[in-house]
């Protein structure tokens, strides 16, 4: 798999069961109730681009720096 779609869930947390998708290029989030990033975000080593929404973007800004250094970060509209 080389995307999912988990936008718009209310999901406050990721499975970390998500590290075993090796191949996974591409993951939206936006649109969650997430309160902490999600630290299995940082272990999917295929990862190019995460989808976040502005509200993601602005209380994650600490974390998503870390992974601007080695992947491209997508912003959603909402």
């Amino acid at each position: 798999m080389e995307y999912i779609g988990l936008m718009g869930n209310k999901l406050e947390t990721l499975p970390d069961s998500l590290v075993s998708l090796k191949r996974l290029e591409h993951i939206n989030i936006s649109n969650n109730s997430f309160i902490h990033f999600p630290n299995v975000i940082f272990h999917l080593p295929s990862l190019q681009y995460i989808t976040l929404d502005r509200e993601q973007n602005r209380i994650f800004k600490k974390e998503i720096r870390k992974l601007e250094n080695n992947r491209v970060i997508n912003h959603s509209a909402k």
